[in-house]
């Protein structure tokens, strides 16, 4: 198994970023293939935004998408989804909408990634206070894959505004 998969499986499966962070940057780019360095920068920027640290999460999430684009790689909506999350997590949620509403066009079909999506547009829209729309997305994100954890995420959105706004 590679240090990428260890790092995807740390991160994904055990929820262990900050492990995942380490061993992603164990790993030097200059060891990938070029095509490898932005799922690298990514992953990299999906563990730091979920650990706290936002603004360097959506430096290299930036990063990791200016490489993609460059490179026409078909890690867009991965890249775009992870900016959104950053930018989301680092209070930035006038940025995240777009962002994520971007990575949602052209992630479709994608049921593990699209409920993340959908889990922090919801969470960018609550934030601005567009509540109705938040509710629409957290709903979305339990259609498109009723299992994923970030469906399970949704679920509890959607529970905590009923107690808050039960006649809404």
């Amino acid at each position: 198994m590679t240090l990428m998969a260890i790092a995807g499986q740390l991160s994904r499966e055990e929820e262990d970023h900050a492990r995942a962070a380490k061993v992603l940057e164990a790993i030097d780019p200059q060891t990938l293939p070029p095509d490898m360095v932005p799922l690298l920068i990514n992953n990299l920027a999906w563990c730091r935004a979920l650990l706290g640290d936002g603004d360097e999460a959506v430096a290299l999430a930036t990063k990791a998408l200016e490489m993609a684009e460059q490179a026409k790689l078909p890690l867009l909506p991965y890249c775009l989804g992870t900016l959104g999350a950053a930018q989301v997590l680092s209070g930035r949620p006038g940025d995240a909408v777009s962002t994520l509403e971007r990575a949602l066009a052209l992630g479709k079909g994608d049921a593990y990634a699209q409920p993340i999506r959908l889990f922090f547009l919801g969470e960018a829209l609550d934030a601005l206070g567009r509540t109705d729309e938040a509710k629409q997305a957290w709903q979305r994100a339990i259609q498109e894959n009723p299992k994923s954890p970030h469906a399970g995420r949704a679920r509890e959105r959607l529970g905590t505004l009923e107690v808050a706004k039960p006649y809404r």
